[in-house]
């Protein structure tokens, strides 16, 4: 015979549980890899990474009007292999924010130089997709 204020306390403790389940499942992880074509643009002071311009819009980059009234997306990227610091190459970097990194790198920025504009890690390039190894 089934206990009944027991299976109707247990199921009680599950509706209870269930939001926050789905919620911790939910959740991004802050390292999740992302995938964009980029243009290479120039080093972004001494020993800082490059900067680059995204093709398309991103919601991790900088956001910069220009005086003709266009946006474009720029950030830093750190760890940027050699043979993409090529001027107007574009290629595509897959990358995370580490915001300890960022604010770490933050204090040497040469401002006189450069406007600020967000920081990013690259773990992968590639001239074809972020698919090909």
């Amino acid at each position: 015979m089934l206990n009944l204020p027991f299976l109707i306390k247990e199921i009680k403790l599950l509706v209870f549980l269930l939001p926050f389940l789905i919620g911790v499942s939910c959740k991004k992880d802050k390292n999740e890899q992302k995938c964009y074509q980029v243009r290479y643009i120039m080093n972004y002071c001494p020993q800082m990474g490059v900067l680059v311009d995204f093709i398309k819009p991103n919601p991790d980059a900088t956001e910069h009007r220009l005086d003709n009234g266009k946006i474009i997306y720029q950030a830093a990227f750190l760890n940027i292999p050699d043979q993409y610091h090529v001027k107007d190459k574009i290629f595509y970097v897959k990358y995370h924010y580490d915001k300890n990194k960022e604010k770490e790198l933050r204090k040497n920025i040469c401002q006189a130089i450069f406007s600020p504009v967000k920081i990013l890690v690259g773990d992968y390039t590639s001239v074809n997709d972020c698919e090909t190894p």
